[in-house]
């Protein structure tokens, strides 16, 4: 997995955002070099991006941040529906995209050879907002942060529709009072070492076997709903629930087919279709 990080003080801060509806066909259009994060959240449907040469599938409950340095494009168009958030934010501080592998070994060792840090008298070195570029979280999570959203488009330039100010609620926020509802969002993404970010991560994988058990998944399919490697994704969710990805799925389709056989005049080979046994 890929991680933001940005040294703190000073804060990230709110530019702009707004939302926009996509039909089946639309893509999100080519840009290059913004110089400011643009930070993607889909509500429902799926959005197919490239962002730094590498491909994202941007589905419901999930979002990405767009290198503000790099060019980013949709790979094809939508092929539903498709309703997101975006919003434009900056920093005056140094900033990198990692792989998982270097953050790993910060939180593990304590390494800040990473980090370019700036030096101010009486501020930790090891100060921090480190945020995964890409990643799914669990529908609470998803409704906190799009309710967030919804509250910064109250006031922000619908850049999509060319708009003037959209005013969709009666309370129009003062500058402090975006970067307040801004920063609140920073800390629904952010990771850091106090937080246990791969639990929840594991808890989002558990959530999509019990929602999606009637469909043949893969362990491919798992990794990218988190955006991880397979064997880091086994390692984690044996290590929290102490089966396999595979075992608790085939544990969620014989609970869903015992309660089948039980409750209905349906066979057996009904059974098995619905709850996603191949034989």
């Amino acid at each position: 997995m890929s991680y933001l990080m940005i040294n703190i003080p000073s804060y990230p801060f709110f530019l702009y955002s707004g939302d926009a509806l996509f039909r089946a066909g639309d893509a999100h259009r080519q840009r290059s070099a913004l110089h400011m994060f643009d930070l993607l959240f889909v509500e429902y449907g799926c959005l197919y991006m490239v962002d730094a040469k590498k491909k994202y599938e941007v589905k419901a409950n999930h979002y990405l941040i767009l290198d503000p340095d790099k060019t980013h494009r949709a790979f094809k168009p939508c092929t539903e529906e498709t309703y997101f958030h975006w919003l434009h934010f900056s920093t005056r501080e140094k900033y990198q995209f990692n792989e998982s592998e270097k953050i790993n070994s910060i939180f593990d060792d304590d390494q800040t050879d990473h980090l370019v840090v700036p030096k101010y008298k009486g501020i930790n070195q090891t100060d921090r907002v480190m945020i995964p570029k890409f990643r799914g979280v669990t529908p609470d999570r998803a409704s906190q942060i799009a309710n967030i959203m919804k509250e910064l488009e109250a006031f922000s330039i619908n850049r999509y529709q060319q708009s003037a100010l959209i005013h969709k609620s009666q309370i129009i926020g003062t500058k402090l009072q975006q970067q307040e509802k801004f920063l609140n969002l920073l800390f629904l993404l952010d990771l850091n070492p106090g937080t246990n970010q791969r639990s929840v991560e594991i808890d989002v994988i558990m959530n999509y076997l019990r929602e999606n058990y009637q469909n043949q998944l893969s362990l491919n399919d798992l990794a990218k709903v988190v955006n991880w490697h397979p064997t880091y994704l086994i390692r984690c969710f044996k290590k929290k629930f102490g089966i396999t990805p595979n075992k608790a799925l085939n544990t969620i389709r014989i609970e869903h087919a015992k309660n089948l056989l039980i409750n209905t005049s349906l066979t057996c080979e009904t059974i098995a279709e619905e709850t996603g046994f191949s034989s």
